[in-house]
């Protein structure tokens, strides 16, 4: 059990926690901290607006989102340059499958793991639609673990990409996100690590990964 003390700063800082209630559902229902709230609000009460023009609430906005950018890019480990922002880690996946579409060719292999979230599963297993392959790396139960020698069988000279989670939300397996991604890389393929349900508990590393 935490000391009362302390208990009492996580609630003083995420005010749904004051409700009564324990959101135990998954890491992607992380509650909203107090200085996100207030942000949220004076923005919104500013007035929001479009970035990149000449009048002062849009040379505001842009300066807001250039932080944002700044800011999670300290949190992931990776260039500012290299952040998009986007409405869902769902959307953004998608958008990653449509782009992704361009690239491949009929008879191409995608990974996936037995432990992703519809989000990661759903962009990919579309591509089969244009004859790219989907393979399943299948988790060993009852511990629901996600075994590298297994991955390593399933790739080939045609496999193009690895869709795997960082902490799984069904079960909070944390594969060896490292390793999946120095095995898919040694056949030339992308990795994409869908990190959402993990990110409140083990920072993201995008240069390491």
């Amino acid at each position: 059990m935490l000391p009362r003390d302390m208990t009492f700063t996580f609630s003083q800082h995420f005010p749904a926690l004051r409700s009564g209630f324990s959101y135990l559902d998954n890491a992607a229902g992380a509650q909203v901290p107090t200085h996100v709230i207030e942000a949220i609000s004076q923005f919104l009460s500013q007035g929001s607006c479009n970035v990149g023009q000449p009048y002062p609430a849009s040379r505001v906005a842009t300066e807001l989102k250039a932080q944002a950018r700044t800011a999670t890019a300290s949190l992931l480990n990776c260039e500012p340059g290299e952040v998009i922002l986007g409405t869902s880690a769902t959307a953004l996946t998608f958008q990653l499958g449509r782009a992704f579409s361009r690239l491949f060719q009929p008879g191409d292999h995608i990974i996936v793991s037995e432990l992703e979230h519809e989000s990661n599963v759903s962009p990919w297993r579309a591509l089969e639609a244009q004859g790219v392959e989907v393979k399943l790396w299948k988790a060993r139960w009852p511990e629901g673990r996600l075994e590298l020698a297994d991955l390593r069988a399933l790739l080939t000279p045609r496999t193009r990409l690895v869709a795997l989670t960082a902490a799984a939300n069904s079960v909070g397996t944390t594969p060896e996100v490292i390793e999946a991604a120095q095995l898919a890389h040694s056949v030339g393929a992308w990795i994409i690590i869908d990190a959402v349900h993990s990110s409140p508990h083990l920072l993201p590393d995008v240069k390491a990964w």
